[in-house]
């Protein structure tokens, strides 16, 4: 590995290397923002934005929390985002979206390896954090359980996938200021109101977080006395967890739930083994459905770690730690992950809410490729030639951009459908405008196939999300026919 980094430093080869893999990554993760932008308004959608209409930004905010809704009404900030994507544009700013949350979320990843490079060297790579967090959020999306819910969708979008990247910029402005001795006023604001921010999102991502913040002010509290950044770290991460821990508490006491709770929840001793259960059951069916892109996570995190070549002085037992360490933090956060809906349903959470499992997931992988990086050299500091090393670059290198490229025709799959839908959408809306100024209350449109679990407009004009719809564009009532004016359903996936 020394020889790995000498050979890298003298020829300059790594910034080809990793522009090359930020170039692929960017490309590939561009299609998404392709997709994205022939995203519309569904289901939840229209209730969220009807509401809005009715009763105003602010006004949306108190009602919706004191009084029954369609949706989910105690997760206030998801009620703040979607009032102020309809604020917007609605329908209009839905499209860019996707891509604003990629950049948003590359943004705060690259600042989060940034920053943690930045604590553990005099030079910082930004290289390698701009690639790191491009690994992430590439295969936090490809191996997504589903995509489309989580990106390509307004309200599932909001309620999980916004919540990651907001929790992200937050760890990232933790270290930050774990890295400066002076733990001003300022830094308690700025840490409480983004840290309630985030979690008012849903459960599911408040509780994950929660979880996340208590891990790391348990590691402040023990190493305080041995580690100048785990005695810095000791009030930001208190004020995390007090922030989230309040957030958690205002989701717990909106009336809503206790006036229409509908769930027998399970006793504890059912919820704790369930939630274990459920939790060890996702990492070994996510890796055994998929074994080879999560070989490459971890592989990517050797390649990488590898270039930056550092640790090798640690003493492997110190290695072997971090990662045991690491592997019982994905189990316990995967486990936090399906508390929520196990005590609100009794049931296995739904597909989109497995993102901050799935998130975990790959970050701790990537974590455990970086390390093992260090464990090999620890053990075997010399046991790479100059000429052997280069050949060892190259070589893992090529696969690993070799096995990204070919997940192109993957993530470009059913591309031009996602745009015809979009643009049979569009038509329709405008059908349902132009019969509304023509002075006609009852409208009747072309019927659409439900995509990837989202329900759409039903036949029946009593259907929930038609009432919703109907309401929003302000008529009195909305029905869906087959072929209407020759516009077909448009099906994408169940």
């Amino acid at each position: 590995m020394k020889n790995i980094k000498s050979f890298v430093v003298c020829m300059g080869r790594q910034k080809i290397y990793l522009l090359a893999f930020i170039l692929l990554f960017v490309g590939i993760l561009s299609i998404y923002g392709v997709k994205g932008s022939y995203s519309r308004y569904a289901q939840d959608d229209y209730c969220y934005g009807y509401r809005v209409r009715a009763e105003g930004f602010w006004n949306m905010q108190i009602q919706s929390y004191y009084h029954q809704t369609e949706f989910n009404s105690d997760r206030f900030s998801l009620t703040f985002a979607h009032s102020l994507a309809e604020l917007l544009g609605g329908p209009g700013f839905v499209p860019i979206l996707p891509s604003l949350e990629m950049v948003a979320w590359l943004g705060s990843m690259v600042y989060v390896f940034f920053q943690l490079l930045g604590s553990r060297f005099s030079k910082k790579g930004l290289l390698v954090a701009t690639t790191a967090g491009l690994i992430i959020i590439f295969f936090t999306l490809y191996l997504a359980p589903n995509l489309y819910q989580i990106l390509f969708w307004l309200s599932g979008m909001q309620t999980y996938l916004t919540p990651v990247v907001l929790g992200t910029f937050l760890f990232g402005r933790f270290i930050a200021m774990t890295r400066s001795p002076k733990f001003k006023v300022r830094h308690v604001i700025e840490l409480g109101i983004l840290s309630i921010l985030a979690g008012g999102f849903s459960e599911t991502t408040a509780l994950w977080q929660f979880a996340c913040w208590s891990i790391i002010l348990g590691w402040s509290l023990i190493f305080r006395r041995k580690s100048v950044p785990a005695k810095n770290a000791r009030w930001p991460s208190l004020i995390m967890v007090l922030s989230t821990a309040l957030s958690l508490v205002i989701l717990a006491i909106c009336p809503m739930n206790f006036k229409f709770a509908s769930y027998t929840h399970p006793d504890l001793p059912a919820l704790i083994t369930q939630s274990f259960s459920y939790g060890a059951g996702f990492i070994w069916l996510s890796i055994k459905g998929t074994p080879l892109p999560y070989l490459i996570i971890l592989a990517f995190g050797f390649f990488l770690s590898g270039i930056i070549n550092i640790d090798i002085h640690r003493k492997p037992r110190d290695l072997v730690l971090k990662l045991l360490i690491a592997l019982f933090m994905l189990f316990l956060l995967s486990v936090v992950v399906m508390v929520p809906t196990l005590y609100a349903t009794a049931h296995y959470p739904g597909d989109r809410a497995l993102l901050p499992a799935n998130f975990t997931l790959v970050l701790c992988l990537f974590f455990i490729g970086w390390e093992s990086a260090n464990l090999f050299s620890a053990f075997k500091p010399d046991i790479f030639s100059v000429r052997f090393s280069k050949i060892y670059l190259v070589l893992l290198g090529l696969v690993l951009f070799v096995y990204v490229a070919r997940t192109t025709p993957r993530v470009y799959d059913k591309l031009p459908v996602y745009r015809d839908r979009a643009e049979a959408w569009d038509i329709r809306q405008s059908m349902i405008l132009k019969d509304k100024s023509a002075g006609i209350k009852d409208i009747t449109i072309p019927a659409f196939d439900s995509i990837y679990g989202i329900t759409e407009l039903h036949y029946e004009a009593d259907n929930w999300v038609n009432e919703c719809a109907a309401a929003y564009y302000a008529v009195r009532s909305i029905t869906t026919v087959d072929n209407y004016a020759g516009i077909s359903a448009h099906p994408i996936g169940k």
